[in-house]
């Protein structure tokens, strides 16, 4: 390579870092809004991982839950409770806020990384910041964020490994099952995508050339399943051991979370990240309608039932769809030695301008993130609570129970975020909060000695002018019924 060229390549390396550290922190600063950190789920992870670093292990038994107390319970992600735990104790909201950006961002880094082996750079960062914008609604500190990360980079080691012949790149994926295991509970999904490379590789050459017009792959499938099966045992290096399976049991068979909360039911396609979703799927479908590659279509098959049944799981027939996507429009890319210099300076940077805008501005600092947490959650309501020593059971809305028991950890609630434990009672909960049906038979309402609910909410109409109740508290969000012994 002459000078001349030499330097043209290194003029252009500066200004590819440039242009992705400007654009990914743009995008990850405009998406990075206070209301990420009024998830209702945040508290309860909060709660459990301030309880496992005082004792120094992990629940095994419910405390909080009026209708569940002295059942077993499985705090399946238990690391991420502490992880959160810990940043919200340096760092408060704010720090929530930066864990989730963070994450979030590196995903995108990294799909963008995998994605530059397949076309330029300008192609990779596109539809990596597609994928970005549809997962925009999932943008919140959740476990499932890591799922996402471990699926792409899981993904990325899966496809180079069977391209290449070289089982050394399926390594690290056993112990990113350890960690995975211990975060969220969706790793479970890792294990599956495992078992379809083993299965594509295992489909004889000669079967495989009438269905398909993809070559074999060139690793066998015995290492496959030889990853397949260390993975499966490194998933058990965790606190409950094999009990952990009994979770993806409870939460495959359960009916009642897909009929009554949102997250788990199917896109209501009333935002454009819903369309994009489809738009990215839609396009893999016709991709690989001419390709035919086993294992895409069978991995795109099995996103698709999960995502569509569940908004919250669109992330899988997404990322897949990007793969094909990709390995279509394969040019080679003679750029990728050059992109990989991009987004090893280009990744930090990126994450570390992200984290530093949320130091800047009011709408950022605590004060203004306490204010929008009081929008969301009954903050008031939870002082006059204490102001007035009222008592447990409590009666409350749905989306309030983690808060509560964050908030008051010795009360017992009718009902928080954890749908295996709740999952026979949400039928019951849903109508009386709705005041449908013989609402006032609800045992949890009968027996409650303080009920706190949304202030706009149908069952506080109702019991404002019931004469059984007392309003005794009210403001903006909520309202504090008592019963009138």
């Amino acid at each position: 390579m002459t000078a001349p060229q030499k330097q043209k390549n290194r003029r252009q390396t500066i200004i590819d870092t440039l242009f992705f550290t400007l654009a990914l922190s743009t995008l990850a600063a405009v998406t990075s809004r206070p209301p990420l950190v009024a998830d209702p789920d945040i508290w309860l992870h909060l709660l459990t991982g301030k309880l496992i670093a005082a004792n120094r292990a992990v629940p095994y038994i419910d405390t909080f839950s009026a209708h569940a107390a002295g059942r077993p319970w499985i705090a399946y992600s238990w690391l991420f409770d502490v992880l959160v735990h810990a940043v919200y104790s340096v760092s408060g909201y704010r720090g929530l806020l930066a864990l989730t950006t963070c994450v979030a961002t590196a995903t995108t880094g990294l799909t963008a990384l995998f994605l530059s082996r397949f076309m330029n750079l300008r192609r990779a960062l596109i539809l990596a910041f597609l994928e970005y914008l549809v997962l925009v609604p999932l943008k919140s500190p959740r476990p499932w964020l890591f799922t996402i990360l471990f699926f792409t980079i899981e993904l990325f080691l899966l496809w180079i490994a069977r391209e290449r012949g070289r089982p050394a790149w399926l390594l690290p994926i056993v112990p990113l099952f350890v960690l995975w295991a211990n975060l969220h509970i969706q790793f479970v999904y890792g294990l599956g995508l495992i078992g379809l490379f083993a299965l594509d590789a295992s489909v004889p050459a000669s079967i495989r050339a009438k269905i398909s017009a993809e070559p074999s792959p060139a690793l066998r499938g015995r290492w496959f399943w030889v990853l397949l099966t260390a993975s499966c045992m490194s998933t058990l290096l965790n606190p409950y051991g094999w009990k952990l399976y009994t979770m993806v049991v409870e939460y495959a068979t359960q009916a009642a979370p897909l009929a009554y909360i949102e997250e788990f039911q199917a896109m209501p396609f009333r935002s454009i990240w819903n369309w994009l979703a489809i738009l990215l799927i839609g396009s893999a479908v016709f991709v690989l309608g001419r390709s035919k590659s086993l294992v895409l279509i069978s991995s795109l098959a099995a996103g698709c039932f999960f995502g569509f049944r569940s908004q919250r799981d669109i992330w899988f027939p997404v990322a897949v769809s990007l793969l094909a996507l990709a390995s279509e429009m394969r040019k080679g890319s003679p750029e990728f030695a050059r992109s990989r210099c991009i987004y090893a300076i280009a990744i930090p940077l990126s994450l570390l301008i992200s984290v530093s805008t949320l130091t800047v501005g009011d709408e950022f600092s605590e004060q203004a993130l306490s204010k929008g947490i009081a929008e969301h959650f009954p903050v008031q309501a939870s002082t006059f609570i204490e102001s007035q020593h009222l008592q447990s059971p409590f009666f409350n809305s749905y989306h309030w129970g983690d808060y509560l028991i964050f908030r008051f950890p010795k009360i017992t609630v009718s009902i928080d975020g954890r749908t295996d434990l709740s999952n026979d009672y949400l039928p019951r909960a849903v109508n009386t909060l709705t005041g449908k049906g013989n609402w006032s038979l609800d045992p949890d309402l009968k027996k409650a000695r303080t009920i706190i609910l949304e202030r706009d909410g149908a069952l506080a109409s109702i019991l404002r002018v019931d004469s059984r109740y007392r309003l005794i508290y009210e403001d903006n969000t909520a309202s504090v019924f008592e019963p009138v012994r």
